[in-house]
């Protein structure tokens, strides 16, 4: 969990060089105000936030355009190849100079920095992912102290880290085919992958001090981490073992003193006398509580938070003090053996096993440091609204900031955490293997003691890369009998060029990481255990992910880079699917915000530039085409590639969930945007929901009843999340678009708990026997006297075959407190009514199908005062986009 840098026993604060100063024992300071920097090899210094970056820093002295507007991406190349340095000066009085240890503590500098004090080296880094500490007392004076970074090119480091590394394998293993003017150096840095362009992203690759800097001066000893190792849980009781850390300066006696609270009810445990040694020491005491609050994940109950202190008292005095929070609960990844030959994989909490719902996470910016808290708790909130329980952080992007977590802790959203490592092998060299070790300690520590965290995962697709593709290159035969998806993508011939040594080395600095490394940090700085998958996707420990049965493992699938049908994930099981997702062009207002008017075609320049895909829009146009028709203008063109991302995406996860208990997770690739522009996302990069997230949250609800229709079968299946079983009725009707009814039929139906069964099975022609099915939909109902439990709608033809009639919708504005209550009606069916509302808000629904006759009721959420709302309310559906 998070420590508390600035410590509860404050005996002064005091004000200076507009800095705060906490008097205390230990005192901490944050080092955040007067930075400037500049370009290395000019006199012209400026103005500098910190925590921020080179590019921040440049924005913010309008020294360069927005990154993100037009095609400015692509002027701003040369930053990541300059070398920049920071300054600034802060004060130390006598009273810090006192104490026998001071600090320099900085959680966060990206990523080849040289720091000095007063003229002196202290410390040279090479990993953005470390926390650095340094010792000062010998540098540090009274007065005024001057601290200087010299951040040199990350670019220029990692080629020579790449030359260091001395290992060729051209087309293969540095992935040079897909580079441009410079040889690939990623593979060769330990920064965010996503820095130097994705799929998704731009390449802005960064520099700078991305999280704080503190100053630490402390006597006889400190605390460093309180870890909580959860024993045993039980509803009766919870077994605790609190793991203090204590940093001594010299042998000698001391007093620990912990605490626990729940609902600021505090307990009191017995103090305990310690010895402490010079050095570290770790001091075990036990802790039982009896009926322990639980926590659950979202969905399945409440998220109670334990709050632990630990107190340090030398000589009658407290020396330290520090908190950290947990939530009580067990987790499992469960792998057993099945008839069918495959191994299951689900997670089971508190002993319950739990269909992970949820979608992929990547940092919220290309600048991290600029995610403002808002943004972060509007994110988890919107995922945790959407009925998610489980977010992928993803391995190409950063370890999070603690309030991400914090915020998952809250809200009840499990995390499958990748280390930070993605498609690329790594160097092997000492220094390199160093350095990763000690970013996984300081990552593990971290993290550990957080209730979300239910998975370590080794890497992103590593595995699965070398699996299908580069085995090949590297002299290898592929299995015949292995799915090759990879190949499909990028065929790459086999070589007999390649040293075995070179090939012997590889494969070694991976095993070392993901097999070796990786589980021992675990097991020394993590008590707790948790299960670890050295990579996703894959089948089993060495054995690369299939798309035949029997299935084990997770697996990543997308139909459009396969060329195929959104019908496919009607055909393509797996017990996890841990990324799956189409991509789509972002709210109307975010394009709006990158684009000059002149920009707003399909395939203007700027438009182009903001799509990353290999294809560029070449697919989302070619699937819209396919499914919708032509698009009648720009903004037309906007609202269906976005309708299309959430229908298709609609129809994988009511399958993932109908297919319960053999698939027990389905995470969407992705959840969030890094930039503004066309992406997997279903929240955009200014956090607009598209309409994807609108269907994730009727597709994840607790209870749903899905429609499925596929090779002239169409079955009804209820989902169900009740932890009790219940009798309901199932009302199923054909109507035409103008309301008439054509077919109808009802049943009781009586659904068990947790389950996942078809209720109703027919053949689809029999069903639609004589029936136009270009005018005609289906719609179920699950009720219960006269509420409604669940309902869906299902078509018999694409899109663009539908006979849709320009519809009148009738619309009622009422002010509610917060906002209004928007009433519609029509007497025709209107498909994907979108409401376009300019001002600020949020609205309860959207790009819903409106039926014939019905009245449904939104609410727009808005901290605003809008006049004239109705006016402002502006309607658009299917029809308008041809």
């Amino acid at each position: 969990m998070k420590i508390t840098l600035y410590r509860t026993l404050l005996l002064l604060l005091v004000l200076l060089n507009g800095q705060i100063f906490a008097q205390s024992i230990p005192t901490v300071i944050e080092i955040n105000n007067g930075w400037e920097f500049h370009k290395v090899g000019t006199n012209n210094w400026y103005k500098a936030e910190v925590p921020g970056c080179v590019h921040t820093d440049l924005i913010n002295n309008k020294l360069i355009p927005d990154p993100y507007f037009g095609e400015n991406e692509a002027k701003l190349q040369w930053i990541d190849k300059t070398s920049w340095e920071y300054k600034t000066t802060f004060i130390a009085d006598k009273s810090i100079l006192e104490k026998q240890n001071i600090e320099l503590d900085f959680k966060g500098l990206d990523t080849y920095a040289e720091v000095s004090l007063n003229g002196q080296h202290l410390l040279t880094t090479d990993n953005m992912f470390c926390e650095w500490q340094t010792n000062i007392k010998s540098y540090l004076k009274e007065g005024e102290n001057t601290l200087r970074i010299l951040f040199h090119s990350p670019v220029v480091m990692a080629l020579l880290s790449r030359d260091k590394f001395n290992l060729e394998a051209p087309m293969g293993y540095n992935f040079e085919f897909m580079q441009g003017e410079l040889p690939n150096y990623a593979p060769y840095w330990r920064k965010a992958g996503y820095m130097n362009g994705w799929d998704w992203g731009p390449k802005l690759t960064t520099s700078g001090i991305w999280r704080p800097v503190y100053l630490r001066a402390w006597d006889n000893a400190k605390i460093n981490s309180i870890q909580i190792v959860q024993k045993e849980i039980t509803k009766q009781k919870a077994t605790i073992n609190t793991i203090v850390a204590i940093e001594s300066s010299a042998a000698m006696g001391a007093i620990l003193n912990m605490s626990y609270s729940n609902n600021g009810n505090i307990k009191k445990v017995t103090p305990t006398a310690v010895k402490l040694q010079q050095g570290l020491n770790e001091i075990n005491i036990d802790i039982t509580i009896d009926k322990p609050a639980i926590w659950w994940p979202n969905g399945l109950g409440e998220q109670p938070l334990y709050e632990f202190v630990a107190s340090l008292d030398i000589n009658s005095t407290t020396a330290d003090l520090l908190k950290t929070k947990t939530g009580l609960r067990t987790v499992k990844l469960i792998r057993e053996p099945e008839a069918d030959g495959g191994t299951s994989f689900y997670f089971e909490v508190n002993g319950n096993p739990v269909f992970a719902k949820g979608a992929n996470y990547i940092p919220s910016d290309v600048f991290p440091s600029r995610v403002t808290p808002e943004h972060y708790e509007g994110l988890i909130k919107a995922a945790a609204d959407a009925n998610m329980n489980m977010l992928r952080v993803w391995g190409g992007g950063i370890y999070e900031s603690d309030l991400f977590y914090e915020l998952c802790d809250q809200y009840g959203i499990m995390i499958w955490q990748d280390f930070a490592f993605a498609i690329y092998h790594t160097p092997d060299y000492p220094e390199f293997m160093a350095s990763i070790q000690k970013e996984l300690k300081d990552n593990i520590q971290r993290l550990r003691n957080h209730p979300s965290i239910v998975l370590w995962c080794g890497n992103n697709e590593t595995e699965l890369i070398w699996d299908m593709l580069m085995k090949k290159y590297f002299g290898y035969k592929i299995d015949d009998k292995v799915d090759n998806l990879l190949e499909y993508l990028i065929p790459i011939p086999p070589s007999g060029n390649v040293d075995p040594a070179v090939t012997a080395r590889v494969e070694k600095a991976y095993d070392d990481i993901f097999y070796n490394y990786i589980p021992e940090a675990i097991e020394k700085y993590d008590y707790n255990s948790h299960d670890y998958w050295p990579s996703s996707p894959m089948s089993d420990y060495k054995t690369p992910m299939s798309q035949t049965k029997p299935q084990s493992g997770d697996m990543h699938f997308y139909i459009a880079m396969l060329d195929l049908p959104f019908s496919a994930y009607l055909e393509t099981p797996s017990h996890f699917f841990s990324e799956h997702g189409f991509h789509a062009w972002p709210d109307k207002k975010t394009v709006y915000g990158f684009t000059s008017p002149e920009d707003r075609k399909i395939d203007s320049p700027v438009m182009k530039a903001h799509i990353k895909e290999m294809g560029g829009s070449t697919t989302i146009n070619n699937f819209i085409e396919k499914y919708y028709g032509t698009p009648k203008d720009f903004d037309s063109y906007l609202y269906l590639s976005q309708v299309q991302q959430a229908e298709g995406m609609k129809l994988a996860l009511e399958t993932h969930r109908r297919w319960m208990p053999y698939t027990m997770g389905t995470l969407y690739w992705q959840l969030n945007d890094v930039w503004p522009g066309a992406t997997w996302a279903s929240i955009d990069y200014l956090n607009n929901l598209k309409p994807l997230h609108y269907f994730v949250k009727k597709a994840f609800e607790p209870l749903i009843v899905v429609p499925s229709n596929h090779k002239n079968e169409f079955k009804i299946t209820i989902v169900s999340e009740e932890k009790k079983a219940f009798n309901a009725k199932l009302e199923m009707q054909i109507i035409d678009f103008n309301g008439k009814k054509l077919w109808e039929q009802s049943k009781s139906v009586s659904i068990k708990p947790n389950t996942s069964e078809v209720f109703f099975e027919t053949t689809t022609k029999s069903l639609v026997n004589n029936i136009d099915t270009a005018q005609s939909v289906f719609v179920v109902k699950l009720v219960k006297g006269k509420k409604i439990l669940a309902s869906n709608v299902s078509y018999f033809v694409i899109p663009k075959e539908l006979k849709l009639q320009k519809p009148t919708i009738s619309k009622e504005i009422k002010t509610t407190e917060g906002g209004f209550t928007i009433t519609l009606k029509s007497k025709t069916l209107v498909k994907n009514l979108y409401l376009n509302i300019a001002e600020k808000g949020l609205l309860s629904d959207n790009f819903f199908d409106l039926l014939p006759g019905e009245e449904v009721s939104i609410q727009f959420l808005s901290e605003e005062k809008i006049k004239n709302f109705g006016e402002k309310v502006n309607l658009f559906s299917l029809i308008d986009a041809n």
